[in-house]
């Protein structure tokens, strides 16, 4: 299906349990390796994202309420060289897991918003 910037697409934001959970946070950390940005580039490709989609998106939570989209450069990811994520993309000595897991959850959350608007077949399945 093609949307317009007419139409509205509703995107449910995950929730602070769903982001701590083992395996969804495992698909989302591999989801996020499999970006080929670095990590100075990825703090663009999310503003970019979500200041100039396609479509007019509307954020809830699985609630119903609506989700403010935080500024992301200046409230989410500050720091411009983006050294979280280089430390998120770490892996432990397997390389199939994370090195660490991260509690910062409006960061995770909007990586996981990143996917859901990108990727959504992909970021369908972070759940399961």
């Amino acid at each position: 299906m093609i949307w317009s910037k007419d139409e509205q697409q509703i995107i449910y934001v995950a929730n602070d349990a769903e982001l701590l959970n083992r395996n969804y946070y495992l698909r989302l950390w591999v989801f996020c390796r499999s970006l080929p940005f670095s990590r100075r580039e990825i703090l663009e490709e999310l503003t970019n994202t979500f200041r100039d989609a396609d479509v007019l998106y509307r954020y809830l939570w699985r609630s119903g309420n609506p989700y403010e989209l935080p500024e992301i450069e200046d409230d989410v990811f500050p720091d411009p060289d983006m050294r979280w994520y280089s430390e998120f993309l770490q892996s432990d000595p397997t390389g199939a897991r994370p090195k660490i897991r991260s509690r910062m959850l409006e960061r995770l959350r909007i990586l996981d918003l990143y996917a859901r608007v990108k990727h959504p077949l992909v970021s369908r399945h972070f759940g399961r």
